[in-house]
């Protein structure tokens, strides 16, 4: 299944069914094709970067976005713009119901996208058996980081960066980012109530290496996952 050649229009973008496509870097496309994607602002940012594959990521998940979007708006990639409402949460100006989240870590990159809901979703490489306690202690609830401390050895580490994710996703959906109130919440894999939130959190299966996560605040449909076609 392919989301791309399913829905390339509002029309056809059904409110809480999400569209994710994974961008693994060994299937990107020449740097210059990119850049040609993205507007003066953005190519000035990935000149910054330290490192070219990192640069060569970013610009491949902006330019991924941007081609995703305009099937959906119908406006041409790179006459698109971008604003910010609430606490800061992206949208495609005009286009307030089409909701997004992108997220990026070394070789994959994923783009979410959706009508009508809050979404949030975040992917990172499981780095060996390394669990960073430090920064556990920044976003993971005591439940969480015992759920880790429990898991198998070997497990931990992809323990870890799935809780992770998880409480990443559900900071993207809310707008709030890291915030101090985040080892006040445990998440719950399903469909729970939190607060005032209606929110659906799913584990994404991305692999041998990597973990993510996709959360959703409101109606939640479903989930499409396919790898994105740069050849559409």
């Amino acid at each position: 299944m392919r989301p791309a050649k399913m829905r390339m229009s509002r029309a056809f973008l059904t409110p809480g069914l999400i569209s994710i496509w994974t961008l693994p870097s060994a299937s990107l496309p020449d740097t210059a094709v990119v850049r040609g994607l993205l507007n003066p602002e953005e190519r000035a940012r990935s000149d910054r970067f330290r490192s070219a594959d990192d640069a060569r990521q970013w610009m491949a998940t902006r330019a991924a976005l941007r081609l995703a979007l305009s099937g959906y708006t119908r406006v041409p990639p790179v006459e698109l713009s971008f604003a910010t409402r609430g606490r800061g949460k992206p949208f495609a100006a005009g286009f307030t119901e089409v909701c997004f989240s992108a997220s990026h870590t070394r070789g994959l990159a994923l783009i979410a996208i959706t009508r009508g809901v809050d979404i949030g979703v975040d992917v990172e490489q499981v780095d060996g058996d390394r669990v960073d306690l430090d920064a556990a202690r920044l976003v993971l609830s005591e439940a969480e980081a015992a759920s880790i401390d429990s898991a198998p050895l070997g497990q931990q580490s992809q323990a870890f960066f799935q809780a992770w994710t998880r409480k990443e996703a559900f900071a993207k959906a809310t707008g709030e980012g890291l915030t101090p109130r985040l080892p006040e919440i445990t998440l719950r894999i399903g469909r729970t109530t939190l607060g005032r939130n209606r929110l659906t959190l799913l584990d994404l299966d991305l692999g041998p290496g990597y973990a993510g996560a996709i959360a959703c605040l409101g109606d939640f449909v479903g989930v499409d996952v396919a790898e994105f076609d740069w050849e559409e």
